[in-house]
């Protein structure tokens, strides 16, 4: 595939294992796509990809694998975040991680603190899109709504789209790409045709990175940091630091978390999720097994664990977890988890940090 026609609208390279996927998703006859996988798999990239497909001005048989040709004025619109037969529903909070922009009056109220972003799609987003397919295209390709991650939908939007998949304008195509397709509603489902994300080899995901221009070490932590997902491998590589991680299990045992507010900013939710990870793999190191996001030599630097005390860790973290979106003051949930790592690694026998409750 030439470089003009490679779809990298996120500026990341297109991935190979994509496309078998998005060629499935191409030769659908439903008005409605689902893309399902698991996170990080790259459904970002794919949905766009084919939505720049579905509306490429270019004649199919003209073009590379299926893929938009990324000349015509539908392509330069798209890739300008100004195409006018394409809407994008997604969580606001998305949209920034990614780069889309946001209406003018989201913003606004974003940028004056009147709100924080929404991590869920807005009623008023599903709303604005249902009065986008009453619309007569502005071109001559149609019209796609794309959905991502699909399963944000609150009620209120999920049915508002649903009305939409029910009686679906001629003119237009519906895109859903989620990264858990367990919370959508089966009706919604019922409605789409699905395809199913491939996960790549690590050899292939390793490749890759390197080939985005991560070094060899890089490649292979983000990789394990993240289970496996090259995607969100390329974004942990964007924003955090190696040594962070690495230096996590012993920060942890030590009571010291302040690397966590490097890895992830004041993100309780993604907090929860490393040291879930951390508490994973101890729960390995302590029962003879491999572990699974760090390596052996990064678990090796914090004291050895019993098992029955990381699993009471564990049983804490769930409980964060589950109110992650209701935490505490950002500062005092850190020390609150950071007394908590402390006292899951102390030795047995040791009394260790007193943990809070």
């Amino acid at each position: 595939m030439s470089n003009a026609q490679e779809p990298a609208l996120d500026g990341v390279s297109w991935a190979p294992w994509l496309q078998a996927s998005f060629e499935h998703a191409l030769a659908a006859r439903s008005h409605a796509v689902l893309l399902e996988g698991a996170s990080g798999m790259g459904q970002w990239p794919l949905s766009l990809a084919l939505a720049q497909a579905w509306l490429c001005d270019t004649a199919p048989a003209e073009r590379e694998s299926g893929h938009a040709c990324g000349r015509c004025d539908s392509c330069n619109l798209l890739a300008a975040h100004t195409h006018p037969d394409l809407r994008v529903l997604m969580p606001e909070t998305v949209a920034l991680e990614v780069g889309w922009p946001l209406s003018e009056s989201a913003q606004a109220e974003i940028d004056d603190k009147k709100r924080k972003p929404s991590k869920e799609i807005r009623a008023d987003d599903a709303a604005a899109m249902v009065a986008f397919a009453q619309r007569t295209p502005a071109r001559q390709r149609g019209k796609v709504a794309l959905v991502y991650p699909a399963e944000r939908m609150n009620t209120f939007s999920a049915n508002a789209l649903l009305k939409v998949l029910e009686e679906p304008p001629g003119a237009l195509r519906f895109l859903l790409a989620t990264e858990g397709s367990a919370p959508l509603l089966p009706t919604v489902r019922s409605r789409c045709q699905s395809t199913a994300l491939t996960w790549p080899s690590a050899e292939a995901s390793l490749a890759w990175l390197q080939a985005a221009g991560l070094s060899a070490e890089a490649a292979s932590t983000w990789l394990n940091a993240t289970g496996g997902r090259a995607h969100a491998a390329l974004q942990m590589n964007a924003h955090a630091n190696q040594q962070d991680w690495a230096g996590l299990p012993q920060q942890a045992s030590a009571g010291q978390l302040e690397g966590l507010t490097r890895l992830h900013g004041t993100d309780p939710a993604a907090w929860m999720q490393s040291l879930q990870k951390l508490c994973h793999d101890q729960l390995a190191r302590a029962s003879g097994a491999a572990p699974r996001f760090f390596s052996t030599a990064q678990l090796v630097s914090a004291p050895q664990a019993s098992a029955s005390a990381l699993l009471a860790w564990a049983d804490q973290l769930r409980g964060h977890a589950a109110r992650a979106h209701h935490p505490l003051k950002p500062e005092l949930l850190l020390e609150l988890l950071a007394q908590q790592a402390s006292s899951a690694h102390a030795a047995p026998g040791s009394q260790g940090r007193k943990p809070l409750n």
